[in-house]
C-alpha cells in the first residue's frame, strides 16, 4: 500500500540532491518523509540536520557507462526499494535515474515525475549510444503522467521523438539559485580572472578555455585563468589528470580541484566562462550572476535560456578562437561596465531563477499526490 506522506527522490550523486535541498526543506516541512536514493559521496553529510529525511546508497548505479547487467542490477535495486518504502510519488533526476526509475515506478503503479537535468554524454556523443538511450527513454516514459523540463530545446527534442507529448511536459527553472547564500561580494584583488567552475570534462568546453587561455597569452594579455571542478572518473569524457598537469606546468591555468563552496572564487573572478556543448539549466551560471559576475557562455540550449546581452556574452561553442575574442574583449571594458552588468545579471536570477520558483513546481506535484491518495 502506498504511503501518502513518503516521497523518494533518486539521483545520481548527493550532490545533485543537495543542489535542490530546498526541495527536500518544504517538502519535509508539510509533513512528508523523504527518502534520498543515491550513490555515497562527501555531500551526503548536508543532510543530517534534516529530520525526516532518510538516505539509501545505491550499489549498482554507474553514471556515464553503459553496462546492461549493471544496469539491470540498477533496476532491480530500485524495484526493491520502491516495493520497501511505498512512496506516494517518486521524483527522479538524470539519465539513469530518470529510465529505470520510470520503468520501476511503472510496474509498481506508483507516480514517478522525471526531472531532464540534461541530455548527458550518450546525446553528445551520438550514433548508436544515443539512439538506444531515445528508445528506453521512450519506453520508460510511455506511462509516465508528468516530465519535467529544464529548457524548451530538451523538450522539443523529446515532443520531435514522440517520448513524450505536449502535455505530459513542464518546464522548471533547474535547481534554482539561493539568492541569500549566492550575494554580491566586492573582488579584493586588481588581477583580470577568468573562472571555470564544473567537471573536467570534454563537453563541459574546457578544452576550449584553455585552448583560449594560450591564444590570450601569446596575445600578452595580462590575466589569470582559473579552473574548479572535479575530475570525473566515471563519465566517459573525462580529462585525465596527465593532461591537467600539462596546462599547470605550461602556466595556461590555476588548478584548484573540487570546492565545495565555490562562492570564494566567484568573488575574486572578473568573469564566469562556461563554454560547454550542451547544459539542461547552467547551475553555475546562475550561481556567478547570483553574485553579480558577468558570464561568456557558449550558444548552447541550457547557456543560452540563462545568459543574454544584459548580463554576458554568448560564443559559438566548440570554438577556442571566438572565445579567445571574447574573452580579450572583456578584459578592455571599463569596470563599471562590468559591475553594471553584474547587476543586471542577479536582477534577472532574482526574477526568473530563484530558489522559491524552481520549488514550486515539486510541492504542486507532492501535493498533488496526495490529494489523489486521500481520494482513492
Amino acid at each position: 500500500m502506498k504511503n501518502s506522506k513518503v516521497i523518494c527522490i533518486v539521483a545520481n550523486s548527493c550532490q545533485m540532491v543537495f543542489t535542490r535541498r530546498q526541495i527536500l526543506t518544504e517538502l519535509l516541512a508539510i509533513g512528508n518523509k523523504v527518502v534520498v536514493l543515491a550513490p555515497l559521496d562527501p555531500y551526503l553529510k548536508t543532510f543530517k540536520d534534516l529530520k525526516g529525511l532518510t538516505f539509501f546508497h545505491l550499489k549498482h548505479l554507474q553514471p556515464g557507462r553503459m553496462n546492461p547487467g549493471r544496469d539491470f542490477l540498477f533496476y532491480r535495486e530500485l524495484k526493491r526499494h520502491f516495493e520497501r518504502h511505498s512512496p506516494s510519488l517518486i521524483f527522479t533526476f538524470t539519465v539513469k535515474p530518470n529510465i529505470y526509475g520510470a520503468y520501476a515506478a511503472s510496474r509498481l503503479g506508483i507516480r514517478c515525475i522525471p526531472t531532464v537535468t540534461g541530455l548527458g554524454y550518450s546525446y553528445l556523443a551520438g550514433g548508436l549510444k544515443k539512439e538506444f538511450v531515445f528508445f528506453l527513454y521512450k519506453r520508460a516514459f510511455r506511462r509516465i503522467h508528468s516530465v519535467f523540463f529544464l529548457n524548451s530545446a530538451d523538450q522539443a527534442l523529446f515532443e520531435s521523438r514522440g517520448i513524450v507529448s505536449h502535455d505530459q511536459c513542464q518546464i522548471v527553472p533547474g535547481a534554482g539559485v539561493n539568492l541569500s547564500f549566492f550575494s554580491p561580494q566586492k573582488k579584493s584583488s586588481s588581477v583580470f580572472r577568468f573562472l571555470f567552475v564544473g567537471r573536467l570534462l570534454g563537453h563541459k568546453g574546457l578544452r576550449e578555455y584553455v585552448e583560449a587561455a594560450e591564444i590570450l597569452i601569446s596575445q600578452g594579455v595580462e590575466v589569470e585563468v582559473d579552473v574548479v571542478g572535479p575530475l570525473d572518473a566515471y563519465n566517459p569524457s573525462v580529462i585525465e589528470a596527465e593532461e591537467v598537469a600539462q596546462w599547470i606546468t605550461k602556466g595556461l591555468v590555476n588548478y584548484y580541484g573540487e570546492a565545495q563552496d565555490v562562492r570564494p572564487f566567484y568573488q575574486e573572478c572578473d568573469i564566469l566562462v562556461m563554454p560547454s556543448y550542451r547544459e539542461g539549466i547552467s547551475t553555475v551560471i546562475l550561481e556567478a550572476l547570483a553574485m553579480e559576475r558577468p558570464v561568456i557562455a557558449a550558444d548552447v540550449p541550457g547557456c543560452r535560456d540563462v545568459v543574454n546581452s544584459a548580463c554576458g556574452w554568448l560564443v559559438p561553442p566548440k570554438n577556442s578562437v571566438d572565445l579567445a575574442r571574447q574573452m580579450r574583449a572583456c578584459t578592455e571594458l571599463k569596470a563599471e561596465v562590468l559591475n553594471e552588468m553584474g547587476k543586471r545579471g542577479r536582477s534577472r536570477v532574482e526574477q526568473l531563477f530563484s530558489k522559491e520558483k524552481a520549488r514550486a513546481s515539486y510541492i504542486a506535484a507532492a501535493q498533488f499526490a496526495e490529494e489523489v491518495y486521500l481520494m482513492a
